[in-house]
């Protein structure tokens, strides 16, 4: 399973950033509430960020945090040399792993961010996940990422799979490929409400759990190591 999702964004990668802004609804807006939320730049040393791909987040965040070394997590060979290609800084550390064996030193990042990666784990994964991260961040250190999640209900989850296609095709994507995102959500994608989200981050440990920013499937989060 693991193989196969890498092998789909390896393929993916020559027109990944067209993909996002054709099929990801107010992609920009997202990642843009997804920053502000991340504390003033002189108290953010350093940054790990699960799921860099051609480095749209990573990027932002450079510019944001100039003091900031950034740990890019990605397990595509692919993406990892396109986000390296493109940013061409020695202030990004570039680690080819699968966030199911995450290893990155405990007490050490001041900031832990994601774009649209971690919903690629099972539910059991994602609660190791975010307990692991809990640890990897300092104390007072914070948890944001933006993902896609379900509705509360089955009826409120296909309105926004609904909503999601209108958008995709009224943006410029195929049948086709709305089609190829299908299959591979079908296959590899694990959608969960919200409100799971927040039992999972704070039985993991962490408090000021919030949901700043959401549209249909996307969703920001913040998440406060105690």
């Amino acid at each position: 399973m693991e193989q196969e999702t890498r092998e789909f964004f390896d393929d993916l990668r020559p027109d990944y950033g067209a993909a996002i802004l054709r099929c990801v609804p107010r992609y920009e807006e997202m990642i843009a509430m997804l920053l502000a939320y991340i504390p003033p730049s002189d108290s953010v040393r350093r940054i790990l960020e699960l799921g860099c791909g051609e480095g749209n987040l990573t990027n932002e965040l450079l510019q944001r945090f100039p003091d900031a070394q950034i740990d890019a997590v990605d397990f595509s060979a692919e993406m990892l040399a396109a986000c390296e290609r493109r940013l061409g800084t020695s202030r990004v550390t570039y680690h080819r792993q699968d966030f199911r064996q995450l290893e990155l030193p405990l007490d050490a990042f001041d900031v832990v961010a994601s774009a649209i990666s971690i919903h690629h784990l099972s539910e059991s994964e994602r609660v190791n996940l975010f307990s692991r991260l809990r640890r990897n961040l300092k104390p007072g250190g914070l948890l944001t990422f933006a993902d896609q999640m379900s509705g509360e209900t089955e009826q409120i989850y296909q309105q926004h799979m609904a909503l999601w296609r209108e958008h995709c095709l009224s943006n410029g994507a195929s049948e086709g490929e709305w089609d190829m995102w299908m299959n591979h959500q079908a296959e590899h994608d694990h959608h969960a409400p919200l409100a799971r989200h927040f039992e999972w981050l704070r039985s993991a440990g962490f408090t000021e759990v919030d949901c700043p920013w959401r549209h249909l499937l996307w969703t920001v989060m913040t998440a406060r190591s105690p």
